[in-house]
């Protein structure tokens, strides 16, 4: 399997698979699997994940792309934003998610992206912004009430983001969703975000991970695995740690958050190629 050893070598070289919580590792290099009628291009491999998309209201949501390009999962989304105001933002993403995402703790994802698109609205201090991000939601912290409520769920996300402001950068957000929906609206920092020295340029591929430790109460957020990473550490969380996530979900997305601004809608879209996605 293309890039399966390399990642293998670069996460173990970091200590990060010391004790793992599942001893079976997970690769996809995104090959894909044979589609009907012969001669079709490969489909996303079905018995290892699902996709959606989905935006909130106010925002249209126009181009949308999940499928094999090449050997490489490409995940392409398009947003124009709401018009009714001039302050904050709106949001939409195009996401594939694992079938199987129970006990994982270590993500690993190589990504470049083809194209990315964030329109400012002069009349609205919040910048557009599009991003590809490598998402695993890892525990509840005691305070959901039942199967259909998400409320604690701790999330941690390593981002590769551009907004209209002119920043191509890397962040680690560790977050807590404060309602069964867990609503954008409601969700708050269990950690200040963290923002890389790191920039990206298209076409340059980056590996992102993320490592929760569970045994120390830190995730870790890593920029290009390997000699020339950058990596961050959060402090200890407070939080309790002892209960699955409701609705678990580990993957990778495309997510657009296009300004509101009633001089006329602005847009944010990406296209990014997804590699060499592991897990364990």
């Amino acid at each position: 399997m293309k890039g399966l050893k390399g990642v293998i070598v670069m996460v173990a070289a970091l200590g990060l698979i010391l004790v793992p919580a599942r001893s079976q590792a997970f690769f996809d290099g995104f090959n894909g699997v044979a589609c009907n009628p012969p001669g079709s291009p490969p489909c996303i491999n079905f018995n290892n994940w699902h996709g959606d998309d989905t935006s909130e209201k106010g925002v249209s949501s126009t181009e949308v792309a999940r499928g094999i390009k090449n050997g490489q999962l490409q995940l392409a989304f398009r947003t124009f934003g709401s018009t009714a105001s001039n302050t904050s933002n709106g949001a939409g993403r195009n996401r594939l998610s694992l079938n199987n995402p129970t006990d994982l703790t270590i993500l690993v994802v190589t990504v470049s992206v083809n194209l990315a698109v964030t329109e400012a609205c002069g009349a609205n201090a919040t910048a557009s912004l599009t991003r590809a991000v490598l998402h695993g939601t890892f525990f509840n912290d005691g305070s959901s009430t039942g199967a259909d409520d998400q409320t604690g769920n701790v999330f941690a996300e390593m981002r590769m983001a551009q907004d209209s402001s002119g920043s191509n950068g890397f962040s680690l957000a560790v977050l807590r969703c404060g309602d069964q929906d867990c609503t954008r609206a409601n969700i708050t920092t269990v950690f200040p975000t963290h923002n890389f020295a790191k920039v990206w340029a298209l076409n340059q591929g980056h590996s992102l991970a993320i490592s929760w430790d569970k045994a120390n109460n830190m995730f870790t957020g890593i920029v290009d695995l390997g000699a020339n990473q950058e990596a961050f550490t959060t402090g200890a969380y407070a939080l309790s740690d002892a209960a699955e996530p409701v609705n678990d979900e580990k993957g990778i997305r495309v997510q657009n958050l296009p300004a509101n601004c009633t001089a006329g809608s602005k847009q944010a879209g990406m296209d990014a190629r997804f590699d060499n996605f592991f897990a364990q």
